[in-house]
């Protein structure tokens, strides 16, 4: 009766032990699986669209901005005097340089970062829900990298007319016309790259609400 008794103990106490052990890879894997479906879901809950409002598109859009004001400063002169004041254009085109160069850093770094939120359909097969938000996203996905791609553009023409730009009034007596040309086709490329209009003082604005 003693042996029978303590077996009994034994069969108690282990019991629930062992159940335990058993169960516990299957807990750990349904809670592996909710973990893959909220990261595979978080690209698209965020996407392009907060890439598009992060820190790295905040200051390419101010550094482009500042890039316009001196570009404007120096046209608006030459415009006026028909003439290229060195003593202003020089500076000027000198931080529009410096403006620009920070631009590029963080437009790059931005499209390292759409590119880091690409979703990799090898980790989306397993599952057809996944399949079928992914074909959802990709619309909002292609529109904005081609939006990109458009800046990408506009800033090769900047980057283009500014070497001319800097080239010109560099020279020991400027020619006024082109100094006017370079600095519009950079304002032109400036307010393209930005989605931001000019108005006929050729000054960028946001635009009014409708």
């Amino acid at each position: 009766m003693q042996l029978n008794s303590a077996a009994n103990r034994i069969v108690s106490v282990t019991l629930p032990l062992l159940l335990a052990f058993v169960n516990a890879p299957a807990a750990g894997a349904q809670a592996r699986d909710t973990s893959m479906k909220h990261s595979a879901a978080m690209p698209h809950s965020n996407g392009m669209a907060g890439m598009m409002s992060g820190p790295h598109h905040a200051l390419a859009m101010a550094y482009g901005e500042n890039l316009a004001a001196f570009a404007r400063a120096v046209n608006v002169d030459a415009k006026r005097s028909n003439m290229v004041n060195v003593e202003l254009a020089r500076p000027a085109t000198a931080e529009m340089r410096r403006s620009f160069d920070q631009m590029k850093t963080h437009h790059q770094a931005q499209m390292a970062a759409a590119g880091s939120m690409t979703p990799d359909p090898d980790a989306m097969s397993s599952s057809a829900r996944r399949d079928s938000m992914m074909k959802k996203s990709m619309p909002n996905h292609s529109a904005q990298m081609m939006k990109m791609d458009d800046m990408q553009a506009h800033m090769t023409s900047i980057e283009t007319h500014l070497g001319m730009l800097e080239s010109e009034v560099a020279a020991t007596s400027p020619n006024a016309t082109k100094v006017i040309a370079h600095t519009a086709e950079i304002l032109k490329a400036c307010a393209s790259a930005m989605h931001m209009p000019m108005n006929s003082s050729g000054r960028m604005g946001r635009g009014s609400a409708r």
